[in-house]
């Protein structure tokens, strides 16, 4: 039997059996959360494109974006990270539980920067884990197979 970590015993000392499901959920989350904002930043930086500029081919206030890039509490809209996506050139696809990849984010498309491509609701694949009952608290996710969100290589930067 594997030993468990101080941080596991913890858990298990603190949240009764029903309630360490939804924890794990949400730790999931908020790594996942996590990732996408390293990932943002990274690759503002390395394309050495200042969150003023990011901001304004995102179409975002320039606040929102520092707020978002620098905050440890950040937790950005999917409408707002789509449009950093696209903004930078990174494509973000989904891959279903059956297998089949979709395209989520394609900053290579003329229309990459629109607000309603960059909607989450004009996607055809239903979102696992978003929906937001009454008073900001997440729904539960449905059962079942999971949908995984894999940052794809940054395109090229668009030509000025």
């Amino acid at each position: 039997m594997p030993t468990k970590t101080a941080h596991q015993a913890a858990v298990d000392a603190l949240l009764p059996e029903t309630a360490r499901a939804e924890h794990a959920r949400r730790v999931q989350a908020l790594r996942a959360r996590n990732a996408m904002l390293t990932i943002l930043e990274t690759a503002r930086e390395q394309q050495g494109i200042t969150k003023q500029a990011l901001a304004e081919l995102a179409g975002l206030d320039a606040s929102s974006v520092r707020r978002l890039l620098t905050s440890a509490t950040a937790n950005p809209t999917t409408d707002n990270a789509f449009r950093l996506m696209a903004a930078m050139g990174i494509a973000l696809e989904a891959r279903l539980p059956t297998g089949e990849r979709v395209q989520v984010v394609n900053p290579g498309s003329p229309a990459s920067l629109s607000p309603a491509s960059l909607s989450p609701a004009s996607a055809t694949v239903p979102t696992p884990g978003t929906a937001r009952r009454r008073g900001g608290r997440a729904a539960r996710a449905p059962r079942g197979g999971s949908t995984k969100l894999t940052a794809v290589t940054p395109a090229p930067p668009a030509p000025a």
